[in-house]
């Protein structure tokens, strides 16, 4: 199949079995073909997500059969570079480098032409975390040649947006360019507030564990699903504190800010006195799992001396800012 756009149709007619005998005729016939289609979505962006354990459906079909994925993005994320289909980064404004910036999770498959095709998404990301309230953007990327889909994060491969020759963006190796370059909504409304504990404690953890290398433990709250207060505390196996203040923490839009005794956290903003990372530090400290807020510990205790192997036991401790909700998890470390 041959990409969308304008082809000229020639048909050249020579004398037969002599083709000088004759001046040769030519008709030549302009077509616009735009055989690469998602066609029969919802006319308005009714897709939403009410209550727990359900499913959103999003329903639609191909022309012909194409390697199809449906990237759902943070909430705000919008096109940066129609030209290229690029997208903005909702919290710094600018171009998104690095898809895993906005990217909440991929559905991606080889789809075929002509039937309606069903994808369910339960409103969880790509760590399988349910994912708070919010109107979250999403779009069908689409390619011929199921090699140009990464079959995890539904971004085209071995394509270049910051060259200045066309051929190598991303955009060129797309199908349905219309709907690569236009996002739809999908509501995720199921209530953060009335499941704040219950939601809060199952998505608090600490890895690597056991905890060998200093420089890589990490203290993870996946979903914060209201403002609060949060505080950290180690405790060794005697119950004897360890370590209560001073950690390193990054939200989800990689803003690095250091917590004291707590830390006031609202999802929907930056941490006060926080600073955005810059790609170095970035790398040393991933958001692997589209974690709310993550926090170092480094092995130390209050003073700074590394800890005696043992297992240690975090309390992390969560206050609602509505005052009706008291928190608690306890997770437990291994120092070999």
């Amino acid at each position: 199949y041959v990409k969308p756009g304008i082809y000229e149709i020639r048909l050249t007619a020579k004398n037969y079995p002599d083709p000088g005998l004759y001046q040769e005729t030519v008709k030549s016939v302009t077509v616009n073909a735009d055989l690469l289609k998602v066609f029969d979505l919802l006319e308005a962006d009714g897709y939403s997500l009410a209550q727990r354990n359900t499913e959103m459906k999003i329903g639609y079909q191909i022309s012909v059969p194409m390697k199809v994925a449906i990237q759902i993005f943070k909430p705000g994320t919008t096109i940066y570079d129609y030209q290229k289909g690029t997208l903005r980064n909702p919290t710094t404004g600018t171009e998104v480098k690095d898809i895993h910036e906005v990217l909440v999770k991929a559905i991606v498959g080889i789809r075929p032409a002509t039937t309606l095709i069903e994808e369910s998404w339960d409103g969880r990301d790509y760590a399988q975390q349910e994912v708070p309230d919010g109107t979250y953007p999403f779009r069908f990327v689409t390619a011929l040649n199921s090699a140009d889909i990464d079959s995890v994060t539904g971004e085209i491969l071995g394509s270049d947006d910051s060259s200045t020759n066309s051929a190598m963006w991303s955009i060129d190796k797309v199908a349905d360019t219309y709907e690569y370059q236009n996002l739809h909504k999908a509501t995720v409304a199921i209530g953060d507030g009335r499941f704040v504990c219950e939601d809060w404690e199952k998505t608090v953890f600490f890895y690597p564990n056991p905890l060998r290398d200093a420089s890589k433990g990490t203290l993870e709250i996946t979903k914060m699903p209201v403002p609060g207060t949060v505080s950290i505390k180690f405790f060794n196996l005697a119950g004897d504190l360890v370590r209560d203040s001073n950690y390193t923490c990054v939200d989800a839009n990689n803003y690095q800010v250091t917590m004291g005794s707590s830390l006031q956290f609202n999802p929907d903003n930056t941490p006060e006195g926080s600073t955005q990372m810059d790609a170095e530090d970035l790398a040393a400290f991933p958001n692997l799992r589209n974690a709310a807020l993550r926090c170092r510990w480094d092995r130390t205790n209050q003073h700074g001396k590394k800890v005696a192997r043992g297992v240690y036991f975090g309390l992390v401790d969560f206050k609602a800012q509505n005052g009706r909700e008291h928190c608690q998890k306890v997770v437990k470390i291994l120092v070999p």
